[in-house]
């Protein structure tokens, strides 16, 4: 904490660090007529957030001077409190050596980024450490100079902590922009009291629309598929004892690894119109990570919601570039052993993987 206020015998009450006002933002905490001297927080020194504060500058004077880059950072509502946020990640790589910024990024952000600008940006970053590596030269060694280039740069996250955050006006008007953009800023149509999707949405997306109703009927279907069965009993009991008898009691390759995905079956065209839908993307943040293959490697996904949308999109499907970015890797989604017991759909997720 820094130490500001008096208490009554003279000494100073604790009040929570700001980065924004070591970035230069007003402190409305701050009394005008105090003049304590200003200390560090516990642990962290002056020269840590002077580091961080110029390696933040430089990187974010790249990002706007780089025209792959620049959308990024142009309709940034505050200036002040991204560059406290990317400080703050540059602070957490030198001292945890990872990012605990945790911050959604922007709609523009989440739409919009690439591969390829993952790797700008970690370009940017590289050599915005190298160029404040260069002006403070003559106080560290090369063995200092390296060490620092690396948490800096080899930090888990710290490309995408660098990016805007959400803004909640911003946000909700780029929401409504995207809404008019796709035909749903129009009163919806009335056919015998049924609500129905405006005449203007694009073609495009009404495929999107037709693979997320397609997909999140599989259950309804299965489920149906199910019923149907119980029905006509007198003609399927037979194969429908049998199948149950298998599903419930003999087959165990669920709970054993699996069985063998499906690759047409995960490349559905029906399965990318539906991740089109939101959009979904799968974003390496590192590129230059990769792995063999050679052990199994376990990768959370939080907060999934309720449905795990995501998940599926990004794990379930090979719809979003998984056998591109990670090669080595064949995803297995683990999920509750309760979907392992419903009839038919118990086998689409087995062969999706």
């Amino acid at each position: 904490p820094v130490m500001r206020r008096r208490r009554s015998d003279g000494s100073a009450f604790p009040r929570p660090f700001s980065l924004q006002r070591l970035m230069g933002a007003d402190d409305a905490l701050d009394d005008e007529d105090d003049d304590s001297p200003e200390k560090a927080p516990a642990g962290l020194s002056l020269d840590v957030l002077a580091i961080a504060r110029s390696v933040a500058d430089k990187f974010l004077i790249r990002c706007l001077l780089d025209d792959t880059l620049r959308p990024y950072f142009a309709d940034t509502a505050s200036l002040e409190r991204l560059k406290a946020r990317q400080v703050e990640a540059v602070v957490s790589a030198l001292r945890f050596g990872a990012t605990l910024v945790a911050s959604p990024l922007s709609l523009a952000a989440h739409r919009e980024l690439r591969e390829e600008h993952v790797g700008n940006l970690r370009r940017a970053l590289e050599a915005a450490v190298r160029e404040h590596v260069r002006q403070t030269s003559r106080d560290r060694g090369a063995a200092g100079h390296d060490a620092f280039m690396a948490k800096v740069v080899d930090a888990p996250g710290i490309v995408l902590a660098l990016l805007p955050a959400s803004e909640a006006a911003t946000e909700t008007a780029e929401q409504a922009t995207a809404l008019a953009r796709r035909g749903g800023a129009e009163p919806a149509a009335r056919v015998l009291g049924a609500e129905l999707a405006p005449l203007s949405v694009p073609i495009a997306r009404r495929r999107q629309m037709l693979g997320c109703v397609t997909t999140c009927s599989l259950m309804p279907v299965c489920a149906g598929a199910f019923a149907a069965t119980l029905y006509h009993w007198r003609r399927t009991w037979a194969p429908l004892a049998a199948y149950l008898t298998w599903a419930w009691f003999l087959d165990r390759s669920p709970w054993r690894g699996g069985k063998a995905p499906c690759g047409w079956l995960r490349r559905l065209w029906i399965f990318r119109q539906f991740a089109e839908y939101f959009p979904a993307s799968l974003i390496k943040a590192n590129p230059r990570a990769d792995f063999s293959g050679e052990r199994p490697i376990l990768m959370g996904y939080h907060p999934h919601g309720i449905l795990s949308f995501g998940a599926v999109a990004n794990f379930a499907f090979d719809v979003t570039g998984w056998p591109d970015k990670f090669p080595g890797l064949t995803p297995r989604v683990c999920t509750l052993n309760l979907n392992f017991k419903f009839p038919f759909m118990r086998e689409i997720g087995c062969r999706l993987g």
